[in-house]
């Protein structure tokens, strides 16, 4: 992968991971207070276990973008965007470009930084949406993985 797609790949990755870990973490206290029960925590940890998959991913692709397994997995769980009066899932790390049809309306929204909503038995409309961004990076990652500099790959076509 080109180091101009591979770096700020990365960096968003990673940056996104971080921030969304960290205040996942920070509002747990606050949002369940001391009477929280195992069935209102579990989607603070559900959501901080996407995050750190997110930083292993990121710093595995950083380290050598033909890793790119996990970042594909965490890009895929990105694009879905759900929302019934049974059930909501959004999950977004770093960035989203998000097209929706909520309740019969088609929306577009886009923002920077890190947002999860995991919920049951809530009074949403049905709707289903796409993180166009997720979808693109995975578009990005799909291909045969190529490391190292454009000198060292033409030195190792050049042995066989």
């Amino acid at each position: 992968m080109h180091p101009f797609l591979k770096w700020p790949l990365a960096a968003l990755t990673l940056i996104g991971s971080i921030l969304g870990a960290g205040l996942t973490l920070l509002t747990i206290p606050l949002a369940l207070g001391p009477s929280a029960d195992s069935s209102t925590t579990l989607p603070f940890f559900v959501a901080s276990a996407f995050y750190a998959l997110g930083i292993v991913a990121g710093l595995r692709f950083a380290n050598n973008d033909a890793r790119r397994g996990l970042m594909r997995l965490y890009y895929a769980l990105q694009i879905p965007w759900l929302s019934s009066p049974l059930i909501g899932l959004r999950f977004v790390s770093g960035a989203n470009v998000s097209a929706a049809l909520i309740g019969g309306t088609p929306s577009f929204s886009y923002s920077l930084g890190s947002v999860w909503h995991f919920g049951s038995s809530h009074a949403a409309p049905w709707g289903l949406g796409l993180n166009l961004l997720a979808l693109a990076i995975l578009f990005l990652l799909r291909g045969r993985p190529q490391n190292g500099s454009k000198t060292a790959r033409r030195k190792g076509r050049r042995k066989k």
